[in-house]
């Protein structure tokens, strides 16, 4: 696999939690997702996980990828890739 080829699946997001939005419950993605919203419940992440400087997670969540957290992510997490923490990420 090219560097190219892995920094696009890497980047690869499939759902959006915009701004503002506020999700609850369980939550299941086949591909990847970015919050920047609020969730809260349970996930699980078939591709790369990304929670943006505005984003808040309060779940247990289970990704098969990369995870890349610059919010807040409070609960259990696990992945098969690499976890990720900016420098504003808030981890609990």
């Amino acid at each position: 696999m090219s560097i190219k080829t892995k920094k696009r699946e890497r980047a690869s997001v499939e759902t959006v939690v915009g701004e503002g939005s506020q999700l609850d419950g369980k939550i299941v993605v086949a591909d990847g997702i970015r919050i920047d919203g609020t969730l809260t419940g349970h996930l699980e992440v078939g591709g790369n996980l990304r929670i943006g400087r505005q984003g808040k997670v309060a779940a247990e969540v289970t990704c098969a990828k990369d995870v890349v957290v610059a919010g807040r992510i409070e609960g259990n997490l696990s992945c098969d890739g690499e976890i990720r923490l900016e420098t504003s990420a808030i981890v609990i």
